[in-house]
């Protein structure tokens, strides 16, 4: 059996109004040499019966009683055996040459450890123009993802011995749904990510989708204080960083006091350790460092009851400015 270039792996769950034209875009890719890894997380509608609808031997599908996302993913990436997994999720759709550049684009940078790509969004049924972009640098990439998650999850494409050697995704319920977010930001402590900068994926947009209706702060939260802490351990107290990731994500509540000061040496320790020299700094650097900060600085002061009428009145948009 001739050992395929990529795996492809959908974790689906009653599916089937969208899985048809998913599975269809990576049966149309300009590369061939995949194989397309589908786990049925127990679904209850015709998902199985349109899997197997399809007689492509590439095609790899197995059922089992539901899971949940992230232990049907890692049994998708458990199963793969080629050096690279590309993730898309059953109501999303692959342009035709996405595999083919990402895998040409790994295999040119070794030190790179997962590339996404831009995404055009679907809202529902409606294509838009509208695209999703992560940063291309990878030290800009890095420090977005200590706060948040500019990957889309359909885009992405890992080499699977990483991710392996990390455990795969966190099937705690911690994390759930934001189980994609938590895995990036692991790799990212210990790899280089960059994004292709094309619209390589269209990403569709559903209200009630669990990436979309259930992701809360508070996931946001603990994933970024979690990375805070592996950065700052030596320097700083794993309750400051669930503070600051706290402030930065305007969680409501009580949490352990920061000082303002204190928050910003915090945030440009972190800036200095992941991108370095600040001579060095590429723009996207300077913009994401320029965003995050400004955000720590005004949602800090959202907190102080005496500036918030204040404040207030500064959107999140005029802060992305």
């Amino acid at each position: 059996m001739v050992t395929p270039k990529v795996s492809v792996v959908i974790n689906a769950y009653n599916g089937d109004a969208w899985i048809d034209e998913c599975i269809m875009s990576i049966l149309a890719q300009t590369m061939t040499e995949f194989e397309l890894i589908i786990v049925n997380d127990g679904s209850t509608d015709g998902t199985w019966e349109k899997i197997h609808s399809y007689k492509d031997p590439r095609i790899r599908a197995v059922s089992q009683e539901n899971r949940g996302i992230a232990p049907s993913a890692n049994r998708g990436v458990g199963l793969a055996r080629a050096a690279y997994v590309a993730r898309i999720d059953q109501d999303d759709v692959m342009m035709p040459t996405r595999l083919a550049k990402q895998f040409a684009f790994l295999e040119a940078n070794p030190d790179i450890a997962l590339v996404c790509t831009y995404a055009q969004l679907i809202y529902v049924d409606k294509l838009s123009e509208d695209l999703y972009r992560a940063p291309i640098s990878p030290r800009a990439l890095r420090l977005r993802l200590v706060f948040e998650c500019p990957i889309v999850q359909p885009s992405v494409m890992f080499r699977t011995d990483v991710v392996r050697a990390l455990g795969g995704y966190n099937e705690s319920k911690l994390f759930y749904p934001a189980d994609d977010f938590e895995l990036w930001s692991r790799i990212a402590r210990q790899h280089n990510l960059t994004t292709i900068p094309e619209a390589l994926t269209r990403y569709r947009i559903r209200p009630e989708s669990p990436s979309h209706s259930m992701r809360s702060v508070k996931h946001n939260v603990l994933i970024s204080s979690n990375f805070l802490h592996w950065l700052l351990k030596d320097e700083c107290t794993a309750a400051e960083c669930t503070s600051l990731a706290s402030i930065f994500h305007r969680l409501a509540g009580d949490i352990a006091p920061l000082k303002l000061g204190r928050a910003l040496w915090m945030f440009d320790r972190v800036a200095d350790l992941i991108a370095g020299p600040r001579s060095s700094w590429d723009d996207e650097v300077k913009s994401v460092y320029g965003l995050q900060r400004r955000m720590i600085f005004f949602h800090h002061l959202l907190r102080r009851k005496g500036l918030r009428s204040l404040v207030q009145p500064i959107s999140k948009l005029a802060l992305r400015n």
